[in-house]
């Protein structure tokens, strides 16, 4: 009889741990999503040899060549990324009006900068 007690406590514990771990790899991939589009948007820069500092421009060599197996899979991570960031900030309407809402502060102020060569 405890054996068999014990047997149903192990059980329930089993199905309680399974039920964490189903929410747990739910929870780790919905952070994971946001943290593969933020890498893909981090090595753009790199990758056509563009960068910026501030105010500062650095440009040098694009490392990503067209005739290159990595251009489309690159291409495709950039338009995901472009797809979810204006899905999660409200869609395009809110990234239109915040785009208009910066060229008339940058049309009220001037902005001066340098451009450097790698």
């Amino acid at each position: 009889a405890e054996l068999i007690r014990h047997s149903g406590e192990l059980s329930a514990a089993a199905d309680r741990l399974q039920g964490e771990q189903e929410v747990l790899s739910r929870h780790a991939e919905e952070i994971g999503i946001p943290l593969k589009h933020y890498d893909a948007v981090d090595q753009i820069g790199v990758l056509v040899g563009v960068l910026f500092k501030g105010k500062t421009t650095v440009r040098g060599l694009a490392k990503l060549k067209v005739d290159n197996d990595e251009f489309q899979p690159t291409l495709d991570k950039i338009d995901d990324a472009v797809e979810f960031f204006g899905r999660e900030s409200g869609g395009k309407e809110v990234l239109e009006e915040e785009l208009k809402r910066q060229r008339k502060t940058a049309a009220n102020s001037q902005i001066s900068g340098n451009i450097e060569y790698y």
